[in-house]
């Protein structure tokens, strides 16, 4: 099932970003993504523009290139973030093992032990959590910014 995203386009200034013109505006990518959340992320999406201007085939080449190197490029994003949310978890939890570790040491010293011990779990449960939650989540934004790559872009003038 394809589900489509209407939007209306009145000047270049709404879909132009103000700062570089080789990109969307930021009004423009985030209402995209905002229609993206009420879409099944099994569904094929479709962006059907309609536009109020004039526009000739160069500019619309140039717009959907600019909308798929958006998401693209936000992809790429995403993942290298991930990575180093990652690894720092990855510590996070080593950190947490380590900290355990000093807990069976210093077992004789009842304050600081309990609280070697506690700081240990949080920094393991943390690690795990983030983990799971921060992939899972960003899997989600991954998979709709890459059904909107490869969307089918249909203009239509008035």
């Amino acid at each position: 099932m394809k589900n489509i995203i209407e939007i209306t386009l009145n000047n270049k200034k709404e879909y132009l970003n103000k700062y570089n013109n080789n990109r969307i505006s930021k009004e423009l990518n985030d209402y995209i993504l905002e229609e993206c959340k009420t879409i099944e992320l099994n569904n094929d999406i479709e962006l059907h523009i309609d536009v109020k201007f004039k526009i000739n085939d160069n500019e619309k080449h140039k717009l959907l290139d600019m909308i798929r190197e958006n998401y693209g490029s936000s992809i790429r994003e995403i993942e290298i973030l991930l990575k180093k949310i990652y690894l720092l978890n990855i510590l996070m939890i080593l950190s947490g093992t380590v900290f355990l570790m000093f807990y069976f040491i210093s077992s004789n010293i009842p304050v600081i032990s309990e609280f070697i011990l506690i700081i240990g779990w949080i920094l393991i449960w943390e690690g795990i959590y983030n983990i799971l939650y921060q992939s899972f989540k960003n899997a989600i934004n991954i998979k709709r910014r890459k059904k909107l790559t490869n969307c089918k872009i249909i203009f239509n003038n008035k």
